[in-house]
């Protein structure tokens, strides 16, 4: 038979004041979702019985309380949008914090367990404590603006225009093409993808939107489009003088 052992954090009375008060504010935050451990059930509100167990557990189960998931930001296909996306990204390497992040098609989420302090056991326990009260002014920053890191939101966008190119932008242009160039056609003119996907990208202005807090699209295809026709049809025409070329007869 064997006896799992478990050790918890010794707080003084100021500190354990402390880490009530700042559970407490993220408690509060409207931003939050919180969901219990053992059923993944939605919780509406934790009673402070509850909250200071879990506190003297480091949130682990106890007997009376099972264990608490704070979710501070979270994003899907289906809900959240890119400042989601981007806030999660910014609070990745946060102490305490754990992330998920997936790009276009997936979801993303940043969360904490309701009473554990940030760092390992051995940390001191006022380090922790100011680690905590990072996390949650960060929550209260997303509450009174949705950004934490333009920086990141920056990145990620990047990061889905840059995907779009093979999960639909590239078949969606060649398509385009080839109705121009009439059937395959557009394979004559010799572009190779690289060079089509320098002139997508490299065309300005461009608009691009999110539609979802996983996917991009471009506003400005057909203008792409057409760009890219004129420029490859134009670099078609144009006569290039090869002196190793016989000359034609004239026609008398």
């Amino acid at each position: 038979m064997s006896t799992i052992m478990r050790f918890y954090r010794t707080y003084t009375p100021a500190q354990y004041e402390r880490a009530v008060e700042l559970w407490g504010n993220l408690l509060d935050s409207h931003v939050i979702r919180l969901s219990g451990d053992t059923w993944g059930r939605g919780i509406e509100k934790i009673e402070p019985d509850h909250l200071h167990q879990l506190i003297m557990s480091d949130g682990a189960e106890t007997f009376d309380y099972e264990a608490v998931t704070v979710t501070l930001v979270s994003y899907s296909d289906h809900h959240g949008s890119e400042f989601d996306a981007a806030n999660v990204l910014a609070l990745e390497g946060t102490p305490g914090v754990e992330t998920k992040t997936e790009g276009r098609g997936g979801e993303g989420y940043a969360q904490v367990q309701l009473g554990e302090l940030p760092g390992d056991l051995g940390e001191d326990i006022d380090t922790c404590l100011e680690w905590l009260a990072h996390i949650v002014e960060c929550v209260d920053r997303i509450a009174d603006y949705p950004v934490l890191d333009h920086d990141k939101l920056y990145e990620y966008e990047q990061e889905l225009r840059e995907a779009a190119w093979d999960e639909w932008l590239r078949s969606d242009l060649i398509g385009e093409l080839d109705k121009w160039a009439g059937g395959d056609g557009w394979e004559d003119f010799g572009v190779s993808d690289d060079e089509l996907r320098e002139m997508f990208y490299g065309y300005i202005p461009a608009y691009w939107e999110f539609q979802s807090a996983t996917s991009i699209t471009n506003t400005s295809f057909r203008e792409i489009t057409e760009h890219i026709q004129g420029t490859v049809l134009a670099a078609w025409r144009k006569w290039v003088y090869d002196p190793a070329q016989p000359a034609l007869p004239l026609s008398v």
